[in-house]
């Protein structure tokens, strides 16, 4: 058997994809530049419009309802990446040691288009080259008995962080992995009190990378903290994702 060249590899993705392999279809399309087709829909045999963006040997396609149908015109874009996570009951009070990075546990799933998201290791991997939209909260816990008296109080010039790493779930990353973060230093003593961080970025990822959140903070005292589940998912620990274009 000969060597599979790209052009098979393009045809075989047109034929799964359910797009015809003939003349018309992906070699016009341009990298990253949306085009727009009319198809006729085989469920009810009326006209719709695709929209259809190439990246790589990968195909993004949105289908839009006709401007004289009644029906929403918002795309319907099948296993288009996003998802909502929170951490559950069971994984609340997760302890942060002091002075070291903890990735937080994201452990249940508020929706997750495409299977991108894992709970066994708190990660979103990126399924094609683009650029993601990922908001991230966290709130500290203000005392967690089980860890002594001391925890949920802050000192001067104490301070507590959260980060999107990438690629990268060691409590010592690479400088490099740590690509944002959200840092408040505290400027008085504060007592019994829940404190929060929050970080929203857009991320340019290749297709294999992953995302995970960490915090890390750093008290005079030494003393650990934890983290707080919400009563809401979408409140206090939680992490959404999307893609905003594929690139």
């Amino acid at each position: 058997m000969g060597n599979i060249t790209r052009q098979d590899r393009i045809n075989l993705h047109k034929n799964r994809s359910g797009i015809s392999a003939g003349e018309g279809t992906f070699e016009n399309l341009t990298e990253g530049v949306p085009q727009f087709r009319t198809e006729i829909d085989n469920t009810t045999g009326r006209q719709k419009t695709v929209q259809y963006i190439k990246s790589g040997l990968d195909v993004v396609k949105s289908e839009f309802k006709n401007l004289d149908d009644t029906e929403s015109t918002i795309p319907v874009i099948a296993g288009y990446p996003a998802f909502g996570v929170y951490q559950s009951a069971s994984a609340d009070a997760q302890q942060i040691e002091d002075d070291a990075y903890e990735t937080i546990v994201f452990d249940e799933e508020l929706y997750d288009n495409g299977g991108n998201f894992s709970t066994s290791d708190y990660s979103f991997t990126a399924p094609m080259n683009g650029i993601y939209h990922f908001n991230a909260r966290i709130l500290w816990d203000a005392n967690e008995t089980s860890g002594g008296d001391d925890d949920g109080d802050w000192a001067a010039g104490d301070y507590h962080q959260i980060s999107l790493m990438k690629n990268d779930r060691s409590a010592t990353p690479d400088g490099t992995a740590i690509v944002a973060i959200e840092r408040d230093t505290i400027q008085g003593t504060i007592s019994d009190e829940y404190l929060s961080n929050r970080i929203v970025s857009d991320l340019k990822l290749d297709a294999g990378d992953y995302i995970s959140v960490a915090v890390k903070h750093v008290t005079a005292a030494g003393h650990s903290q934890y983290t707080y589940a919400p009563t809401n998912p979408y409140m206090w620990t939680s992490l959404t994702g999307h893609l905003v274009c594929a690139i």
